[in-house]
């Protein structure tokens, strides 16, 4: 017969084993509350809009906070009936930034007016990860879409890229992935990045050289460019520049508009007069304004049925 001490001391153990389980579960549950997607939300935009937002939604089977995206579907879009979408690449040097940012509260109004889905998608930066791993990530959210673009009423074939900046070069190189191109019907670029060699280089540009690892290494450089990348595509180009971007000059997006033109692709260039880097970085800004119209019937054109 165990001893009355010995008893009531397993019963604190086991009173504080299951007060630990019990705390342990409280703490689970809360996290997987805060790391689960919010339930669907309507949205009404300034211009009328209507639209369902899937908002944190994880693309990459990883609780990380930077690998997920929202989701924008037009109230058009049914089963029978899905959207075409845009899929956008936030700028911010592959250091910084958010897709929640002045071209996401803007832009999207105007193609989801037209019936055209907007997806935004987070990715991991630079200094805690280099190149290629935001290409990576920015591949994974895509291939996540082509999987379940039919969960949301997402049409999953003739998909548009969109991107700004640094942005605007990752969105290039995954329309130009083996595995993308043939399904990427339309790719539009604000003030892009098209030649990182050039930019590191000639504008001794430390966020360019961050995103390589640290290294000033014309190979990997190369090869991140979409200047240098195999440009056999069928997809359409536009690209959207400051006549007075001193960040990413514009010399560099009629280098590679010409290049485009050699190789036969489909491709405009369009000259925003006096606008600088970021388009004043202000939603709705003057030149955001003139650039709208223009980006809103390139996707309508291309990805409209």
């Amino acid at each position: 017969m165990k001893h009355p001490r010995t008893q009531k001391h397993n019963i604190r153990l086991l009173v504080l084993g299951l007060l630990v389980i019990g705390i342990g579960l409280l703490v689970y549950f809360f996290i997987s509350i805060g790391d689960s997607p919010s339930e669907p939300t309507p949205q009404t935009f300034a211009n009328g809009a209507q639209a369902t937002l899937y908002k944190d939604i994880a693309y990459c089977d990883s609780n990380d906070a930077r690998q997920k995206m929202d989701i924008y579907i037009p109230a058009t879009a049914k089963e029978d009936r899905p959207a075409p979408f845009v899929f956008y690449v936030h700028g911010g040097g592959w250091k910084a930034g958010t897709s929640r940012n002045n071209i996401q509260k803007y832009y999207p109004q105007f193609l989801l007016a037209k019936g055209i889905a907007f997806v935004t998608v987070e990715y991991r930066l630079a200094p805690t990860v280099s190149y290629p791993s935001q290409n990576n990530d920015i591949n994974c959210a895509y291939q996540y879409l082509m999987s379940h673009g039919s969960e949301y009423n997402l049409r999953t074939t003739q998909v548009g890229f969109f991107g700004d900046s640094a942005g605007g070069q990752l969105a290039i190189m995954q329309s130009l992935r083996s595995d993308t191109r043939a399904n990427a019907a339309a790719t539009a670029v604000l003030y892009g990045v098209t030649d990182l060699w050039y930019q590191i280089t000639k504008k001794n540009d430390t966020n360019a050289i961050r995103y390589l690892g640290g290294k000033k290494d014309q190979t990997t450089a190369n090869q991140a460019s979409p200047y240098n990348a195999d440009l056999r595509t069928k997809t359409a180009f536009l690209l959207v520049h400051g006549s007075n971007d001193a960040v990413v000059p514009i010399e560099t997006a009629q280098r590679f508009y010409k290049k485009l033109l050699m190789n036969g692709d489909n491709a405009q260039l369009v000259t925003i007069p006096g606008a600088h880097h970021g388009f004043g970085d202000a939603t709705g800004s003057k030149a955001q304004a003139a650039a709208q119209p223009i980006i809103t019937a390139f996707f309508e054109k291309y990805l409209k049925p």
